[in-house]
């Protein structure tokens, strides 16, 4: 090989090492946030503006305390969505989500052969007022609501 190909050669693969190195940095810093939890909290928004309280009720987590007994969540998703106060049917707005993990651990989770998906998410939405919606998700990769709020904004 001649210098001028060795130099091309060389030049090529110091392009790829920067791009590679380009995108683990991206990939180790950019938020994953699957998308069930975003589906389950909005079903859960709509369940409850619906008013059907024993189908948002079922999507929670019933061994803490957002739902140890129907009558405490009621109790509780009346006074953090403020039901009494506010119409039914508000216009929802996601306003962001936080997964607590990068895709660069979603691929090394996936290589060590364990669920790929974060422990927790959190999920913020406009509905007259801010609303939080925390879900966990288990083992099976199967996710419960374990805590809701309305917060400042």
């Amino acid at each position: 090989m001649n210098r001028k190909n060795a130099k091309a050669v060389l030049c090529g693969l110091v392009a790829i090492a920067v791009v590679a190195s380009g995108a683990a940095y991206a990939l180790a810093r950019s938020s994953y946030v699957p998308r069930a939890p975003i589906e389950i909290s909005r079903n859960f928004i709509d369940l409850v503006q619906a008013g059907d309280l024993g189908g948002a009720y079922r999507l929670t987590n019933q061994e803490v305390s957002v739902g140890s007994s129907f009558a405490a969540f009621e109790a509780g998703i009346r006074h953090q969505m403020a039901i009494d106060a506010f119409p039914a049917n508000r216009p929802v707005e996601l306003i962001g989500t936080h997964g607590f993990q990068s895709y660069g651990n979603v691929l090394r989770r996936w290589i060590m052969g364990r669920k790929i998906d974060p422990d927790q998410v959190s999920v913020d939405y406009f509905i007259g007022l801010p609303f939080e919606v925390r879900l966990r998700s288990n083992d099976k990769g199967e996710w419960r609501i374990t805590y809701f709020q309305s917060h400042a904004g």
